[in-house]
């Protein structure tokens, strides 16, 4: 591995000094003294063509040797599930993660086999949802054909080993509205024939629980009456264990064994109806290979882009290897990112950067190729001279453009989110690497072509003609170059039209200036595939289809107790699967009696307390009390009861909280065929544990589903974890079942007004830091025992932090851009006119691209903050051309100026806008949304930056373009050097008379010595 990097390094270090030496080259004036060294290139060009041509090569040697050297670690190390945009540092990430790392630690004791938790974000339900859409999906003929469905679907192999079963071991039925007609909930439920539709379901609508589970399976709009059943929307909802089916993955069973009957039902439906299902399992495997899919079309990116390079250059020499130059890029590129930076993420976004070098690689190589055919026009009779002259104007004129495009990705790279800044940083490498590849290869790609190939008559010629040699013929230009020096520069230095081009394209970025200033954030998660694919279509019905309670989707807030948040400094920063170091409070214990009298009095004040309408606690309808589940309250009502018990005690014992030896004892003394001597020795300590086990398992019966153990949708026995201990003894009668355990963690589930998906990042930061505060306040009044922090069961704190981040990127993306751009301008075109001129039409572009996301009520999420960010580096590529090649037209009015600039740089502007445009139509076709929506972001930002570089920047050239030196940095830089240079030669003098006199000390130092 040493003498690999060693290579590389090697490698990259002769690249960058052929660079460094062609920049000096490209930097040198037209004397003639200079033209020796470009001279030396220009007879040696075989031998710079082939040694260029192998350090192309070696890219892929490298690779090759990189995978052969560590076979555990993959060259292109895809991972489509999902875009890592965790803030790793961020306490709402640290604490999610602790949460769900809560049910893998394999030190808590489990629970029976197919409880689901409580924590979804921990222990995710493996659910398949299968959703039926029609005119009325419970009509006599939908609901046998649903019947029909689920006995189908249930019917697939290993069913029996991976369904969840009831505590008689009987396989539970799918959950949908055929369970209210089979008899599960009741003989008077039960009309297997579908004969009395409406009178059933009003029945079921008339008992409470029933009515709210129904509404879980029914449309907004349903209509549930004594006569009327009517629905557009139902679905059955298939569950499986988190256990695995016998040699395969649980997460693997539905796409082993269901996905050719989902596929046929979603294309052939069933009774009328129209079929969905969603299972996220199946969607991220169908992820994978829809990406597959969707990235062959960069085949027809390249083909097209094959195409148009080969008309335009009428060359398939140079269309081959100007091609090849890109690719090796790329190689390159993903060689520095994985094996040099050491990155072991690419992703999505990663993938798109195919489609975004395709168009700025050829638009480089239209910008150098189209350079070299101008010189042939030109007063230059020696290929030495052509050579030099392109390449000091081609080469400046892509650095400048790829250093622009490359600054807008590098904006990227200060963002927090990793998925974000990885590409960021793969797509700058790529963008220079392209440069490189460009200016290196791709002129002696054409030197080669000129000297040998243009001049053969086979078999070249049956592909393009041969050169025109006529110098009359050769200085006619072609008919593009005709229509942007002829008719367009007429219609837009028009005394009239010039100045409705320039108010209309004004007036036009101010409207949509307007648009831009009302864009918002998206509340929602990552949109995978477009609409209408079968995943997206099952995902908007599951979000708003269907007539859900609305506490289904309010955020619960979880006080956790015994938990630290996630240690995270173990993790690289590139290594974004790393999940950090879990970690548990040693020091929790509810033993102690003022910590149970304590956290007793902290649930009753959670329930009533008000006024902290940041908190947005939700009410209970029928207690009027804050809607929180304390295990404490429930345990204390329990044995309560308990004590009046006359079947185990004969007079009533007090045994309500706080627990203490002494009371349990009672139940010790009574119950001896449960527990130990070692329960009633003075050395047994966990009796409040002991005391929850014996609740919480009904006397340790098994049986979890009864009595006190339920509070609504919350199962208590999920808010708590124990472990082994000292004192842990099995149960007497129940050896399965073990008793003295140490409590690991307690958690307090609060619901909240706010709902997910619905709430906006600003409301949900306000109401994260109410929290946060409340919480150390709360947290600073109970004893060091009972010590824990805040966090949501959904990761809603997270996100809304996410979503602050993805705006603040987008506005530093812009601005950055924007800077970045100016400065290149500065730079190039050393005139402060133009380059505040092109600046303007950058921001342009930028506002009337945010205004467009606007009107197509598009809210901003990952991808659109990208987008956002990239459209100054993006938007500056022909303006900046333009620019360019107007501050060297040999004229000094600005209308001629203008012309020329028309006439030399038309071409090449058009031909890079078609290519890149062109190879991101493409990405329209792409079912992935991510493709999608970035092909259709390339293409309106290249259409917008074309727009306005020859609608409104052309003509404003016309009417306030600099002539002669005005605006000019020139003088400046000339007057710097004039009053520098006598301090220069001041201190050049100081300096030679420092020497001089250290120089004759040492002489006097040497003669003492002697």
């Amino acid at each position: 591995m040493t003498l690999l990097l060693r290579l590389s390094g090697m490698t990259l270090l002769f690249r960058m000094s052929g660079m460094t030496l062609l920049f000096r080259l490209s930097a040198m004036t037209h004397s003639p003294q200079h033209y020796g060294l470009f001279g030396l290139v220009v007879n040696n060009y075989w031998i710079g063509f082939s040694l260029l041509f192998a350090f192309e090569l070696l890219g892929i040697l490298l690779s090759y040797v990189f995978v052969l050297q560590n076979p555990n670690k993959k060259l292109f190390p895809l991972d489509f599930k999902g875009v890592p945009i965790h803030l790793k540092d961020d306490v709402t990430y640290t604490r999610m993660a602790a949460l769900s790392f809560l049910y893998r630690d394999h030190r808590i004791l489990p629970r029976e086999k197919n409880k689901i938790s409580f924590l979804p974000s921990a222990r995710p339900r493996r659910s398949l949802s299968v959703i039926y859409t029609g005119e009325n999906v419970l009509s006599k003929e939908c609901l046998q054909a649903i019947d029909d469905i689920e006995r189908w679907l249930t019917g697939s192999k290993g069913w029996e080993n991976v369904s969840l079963t009831d505590k008689h071991g009987v396989i539970k039925k799918p959950n949908s509205v055929l369970r209210y007609f089979d008899g599960t909930f009741g003989s008077n439920l039960n009309d297997t024939k579908f004969a009395n539709i409406p009178k059933i379901l009003h029945a079921v609508y008339n008992e409470t629980q029933l009515k709210d589970d129904l509404e879980k399976l029914i449309s907004k709009d349903a209509i549930i009456s004594p006569t009327i059943a009517k629905s557009t929307l139902t679905r059955s909802i298939f569950t499986i264990s988190r256990e695995a089916y016998p040699g395969m993955a649980a997460e693997n069973y539905w796409e082993a064994a269901f996905a050719e009957k989902l596929v046929d039902l979603e294309n052939n439906g069933r009774a009328g109806m129209k079929i969905y299902y969603f299972n996220e399992d199946m969607m991220f495997s169908e992820l994978m290979k829809q990406v597959e899919k969707d990235i062959f079309l960069a085949f027809g990116s390249f083909l097209f882009i094959l195409f148009f390079v080969l008309v335009q250059t009428q060359s398939v020499f140079i269309t081959v290897f100007g091609i090849m130059s890109i690719i090796f890029s790329f190689m390159w590129t993903n060689y520095i990112y994985r094996v040099i930076l050491d990155h072991t993420y690419f992703g999505i976004f990663h993938a798109m950067s195919i489609f975004i070098i395709l168009g700025i690689g050829t638009d480089d190589l239209f910008v150098y190729y189209d350079m070299w055919r101008t010189t042939a026009c030109m007063d230059l009779n020696t290929t030495q001279r052509r050579f030099t002259f392109c390449f000091r104007h081609a080469s400046m004129s892509m650095l400048i453009t790829s250093l622009t495009t490359a600054a807008a990705f590098v904006s990227n790279v200060f963002t927090p989110l990793y998925g974000i800044c990885s590409f960021a940083v793969f797509t700058a490498i790529l963008v220079m690497t392209n440069y490189v590849s460009a200016v290196l290869f791709f002129p002696m790609c054409v030197l080669v072509y000129h000297n040998n190939i243009a001049r053969c008559p086979w078999p070249w010629k049956y592909f393009y003609p041969a050169p025109i040699t006529d110098t009359a013929k050769r200085l006619q230009p072609n008919c593009i170059v005709k229509f942007f020096k002829g008719h367009f520069y007429s219609l837009i230095s028009h005394k009239v039209f010039k100045w409705v081009f320039i108010i209309g394209c004004t007036g036009n970025g101010v409207l949509f200036a307007i648009l831009a200033s009302r864009l918002e954030i998206s509340e929602k998660n990552v949109q995978f595939y477009r609409n209408g694919y079968n995943f997206q279509e099952a995902l908007k019905l599951e979000e708003s289809g269907f007539k859900q309670r609305l506490q289904d989707a309010r955020l619960k807030i979880y006080i956790v107790f015994g938990l630290k948040e996630q240690d995270m400094s173990s993790c690289r920063v590139h290594d974004y699967n790393c999940l950090g170091i879990y970690r548990y409070d040693e020091s929790l214990d509810l033993n102690p009696i003022p910590a149970q009298i304590a956290l007793l009095n902290a649930c009753r004040m959670l329930k009533t307390l008000d006024g902290h309408p940041n908190l947005h606690l939700a009410k209970d309808k029928r207690t009027k009390q804050n809607e929180v589940v304390c295990l404490l309250d429930n345990m204390n009502q329990f044995y309560t009861t308990h004590g009046l018990d006359s079947s185990l005690f004969k007079q009533p014992v007090n045994l309500s909280l706080p627990v203490s030896g002494i009371k349990f004892l009672n139940i010790a003394q009574v119950r001896r065929d449960l527990y130990a001597d070692n329960v009633t020795s003075g050395d047994f300590y966990r009796f409040f544990e002991t005391a929850v086990s014996y609740w919480l398992t009904n006397a340790y019966t098994g049986d979890y589903e009864t009595g006190a153990n339920f509070t609504g949708d919350v199962e208590l026995s999920e808010l708590l974890g124990v472990a082994h201990s000292e004192d842990s003894a099995p149960v007497v009668s129940a050896p399965h079942e073990v008793y003295g355990n140490k409590l690991r963690y307690l958690i307090i589930p609060i619901i909240t007004r706010l709902v997910d998906g619905m709430t906006d990042f600003e409301t949900g930061l306000a109401a994260f830091d109410a929290w946060e505060n409340f919480t150390k306040s709360f947290m600073s009044k109970l004893p060091a025992s009972i010590q824990g922090f805040q966090t949501t069961e959904k990761p809603a704190w997270h996100q809304f932090k996410m979503f602050k981040v993805l705006q603040e990127s987008a506005y530093r993306g812009i601005i950055l851009g924007t800077i970045l751009a100016f400065l290149v301008l500065i730079l190039a075109t050393r005139n402060v006119i133009l380059s505040f001129m092109a600046t303007f039409n950058i921001i342009l572009v930028i506002v009337t691209f945010a205004g467009c996301i606007k009107l197509l009520d598009v809210k901003i999420s990952v991808i659109e903050s990208i987008n956002l960010s990239l459209v100054a580096g993006l938007s500056v590529d022909y303006v900046v051309h333009l620019s360019e090649s107007y501050n060297h037209a040999p004229h000094t009015l600005r209308e001629r100026k203008t012309r020329d600039m028309l006439e030399q740089m038309g071409v090449s502007v058009l031909s890079g806008a078609i290519t890149t445009a062109g190879a991101a139509s493409f990405m329209i076709h792409a079912q992935i949304y991510f493709f999608f929506q970035f092909g259709l972001f390339i293409m309106l930002t290249i259409l917008l930056s074309l727009f306005y570089s020859l609608l409104w920047f052309t003509p404003l050239l016309t009417v306030i373009g600099p002539e002669e030196d005005a605006g000019s940095l020139v003088p400046l830089f000339q007057w710097i050097q004039k009053k520098w240079q006598p301090i220069q030669e001041e201190l050049h003098a100081v300096h030679e008379e420092q020497k001089k006199m250290s120089y004759s000390r040492s002489i006097c130092y040497d003669r003492n010595i002697s």
